[in-house]
């Protein structure tokens, strides 16, 4: 998945959406059953992500819509929604 991550973002320029599923028990800022954001951008080991979410600016009034997560919580998010890659 970093790969993959990094190849949309670095190689092709062409940042993946996927789907997810938020839950704050996990650390994420809001609950949410379905959601699409972008993985906008990386590190250079590619252990953390960053994610542009317009949403969160809408539950979270004064949050940043661009965050950074850990890969494997991005990949956990993604698991549990099931859906996995959307773009």
């Amino acid at each position: 998945m970093q790969y993959n991550f990094e190849k949309g973002i670095g190689t092709f320029d062409a940042p993946p959406i996927v789907a997810v599923k938020f839950l704050t028990t996990e650390g994420w800022g809001y609950n949410i059953a379905s959601h699409a954001v972008c993985i906008s951008g990386k590190r250079a080991d590619l252990e953390y992500f960053r994610i542009a979410d317009s949403y969160i600016t809408w539950v979270i009034e004064d949050a940043n819509m661009f965050y950074t997560r850990t890969a494997n919580a991005i990949y956990n998010a993604m698991s549990t929604r099931g859906i996995g890659y959307i773009y």
